[in-house]
């Protein structure tokens, strides 16, 4: 495809209003957020021995409420995504994040397991708005070239929020009662949103290309028929969802299976596995995008190549784990796919931000968020504690580790579709530029700033020069 450069004189951003330090503030804002949002998605997986105990409920229905929460997610998430395209996402996440904490709060007074599954679809309703918003407004902030990295800043509230909640669920659980637990997570939550209303500002569409857009947000039908059209962005979004399917299945069911298998208290859980997926999951979030933005500069297919790696090394160390007959061996050799399990949240993040036009981020990575926590949190969950009880094992744990075995073999076929994906990338990731450049100059305000590059060029995401070939 002919690239479309702006040589035209356009309208200028004013860029003056967000500097770097200012940026950088955002970005942790966001990412405290992103905290948040894991704490009160996962609390649940170091509680649900003591609940279920409580309740008189079975791994199928334990597994059930994350499909529930799942369920309002996908539901809301796209219409909530629309909403972020076309209004100012600012306020759009304080409301969202005051939503699920609240919700989070109120899953401590459930009395069975119909009330709470209905806190954990309020979690979701709020949750469901979250990723889309935060993604879209790191696009704004950080330029193509430092995308991944900024996205793996966020992403670094995957892990911590993981390891806050297990150490301070277990904690409080076996001291205080599961119920206190859910309200020390999620109020603290309604502060923050009060934080972000005061301190953040909305950023410009298409700030950090320099591509002011303005007009109207295309419509539903228009983004999913362009996504579509992105066959590396269809082997993203299904590779990504069984890498998901995975890794909240594991998440989710480990606390257990070192209670059931091992022994554990679930507060000694918490302190152990807490801490480790915490540490895990810095390297493997923040070593991920600075390791793929550095690969990218010499071949882009890296940014989906890293992925299918990750999951062909990372499944054969979790089957180890799951069969050591200690549980120091069994943490030891978990580590590893901890650490790899990260790395597609902000690598494929920021891909979707580099194929979607800049008036459909939200969208385009509600989309992949859609498909990623259907197939992941709705499916990974359910399916395992399914499996556990069709293997009849009750509660000694061998029909929850057959489970999780058979679960983790779905990685290599996640493997194959970032393979599969890889090969397209760099030729859409080129269209997507031209397209953002060209609705640029309908406006008449691409290249607003004389000393910077253009919207292709010098630009990690989206960079080649007519000699080079699609596949870069």
């Amino acid at each position: 495809m002919t690239a479309v450069h702006s040589q035209a004189s356009t309208s200028r951003l004013d860029t003056a209003e967000f500097p770097a330090r200012y940026r950088y503030y955002v970005l942790s804002i966001i990412f405290v957020t992103a905290v948040f949002n894991f704490i009160d998605r996962q609390i649940l997986s170091i509680l649900q021995e003591p609940i279920k105990i409580e309740f008189g409920l079975t791994d199928s229905q334990v597994g059930s409420l994350s499909l529930v929460f799942t369920l309002f997610y996908v539901g809301l998430a796209l219409p909530l995504a629309w909403l972020a395209d076309k209004t100012i996402r600012r306020t759009m996440l304080a409301v969202c994040l005051s939503v699920w904490s609240l919700m989070t709060a109120l899953s401590g007074v459930a009395q069975n397991y119909w009330q709470l599954a209905a806190a954990r679809a309020g979690v979701g309703a709020g949750e469901a708005g979250g990723a889309p918003i935060c993604h879209s407004m790191i696009a704004d902030y950080f330029p193509p070239e430092n995308r991944a990295t900024a996205l793996s800043v966020y992403a670094m509230g995957v892990p911590v929020g993981l390891m806050l909640g297990l150490v301070i669920g277990g904690v409080v659980a076996e001291n205080l009662g599961w119920r206190l637990a859910f309200f020390v997570v999620g109020l603290p939550g309604l502060i923050l949103a009060a934080v972000i209303m005061l301190t953040v500002k909305e950023p410009p569409r298409g700030l950090s290309e320099n591509i002011a857009q303005g007009g109207d947000s295309p419509k539903l039908a228009e983004v999913f028929g362009y996504l579509w059209t992105l066959r590396s962005f269809r082997h993203l979004a299904v590779g990504a969802g069984l890498q998901a399917m995975v890794a909240y299945g594991t998440l989710q069911w480990f606390p257990s299976f070192f209670v059931r298998v091992h022994d554990y208290s679930v507060q000694d859980v918490g302190l152990v596995l807490g801490p480790l997926l915490g540490i895990a999951g810095l390297i493997g979030t923040i070593g991920s995008g600075v390791l793929a933005d550095r690969l990218a500069r010499r071949d882009r297919r890296w940014y989906l190549w890293m992925c299918a790696w990750s999951m062909a090394i990372a499944t054969p160390f979790t089957a180890l784990a799951l069969i050591a007959g200690s549980p120091a061996l069994a943490f030891v050799l978990y580590f590893i796919p901890m650490i790899l399990g990260n790395t597609f949240i902000g690598v494929t993040g920021a891909v979707v931000q580099g194929l979607a036009p800049v008036r459909m981020r939200a969208l385009a990575a509600a989309t992949k968020t859609l498909v990623l926590n259907l197939i992941g949190l709705g499916l990974g969950p359910f399916v395992i504690g399914f499996l556990s009880e069709t293997f009849n094992q009750g509660d000694s744990g061998e029909g929850l580790r057959w489970a999780m075995l058979c679960l983790i073999a779905i990685n290599i076929w996640a493997a194959v579709h970032y393979v599969i994906g890889a090969r397209h990338l760099p030729a859409e990731l080129d269209r997507t530029a031209d397209v953002n450049t060209a609705n640029a100059n309908k406006a008449g305000m691409s290249a607003t700033l004389k000393s910077a590059p253009s919207a292709r060029g010098s630009v990690t995401l989206s960079h080649t020069t007519p000699e080079k070939t699609p596949d870069g």
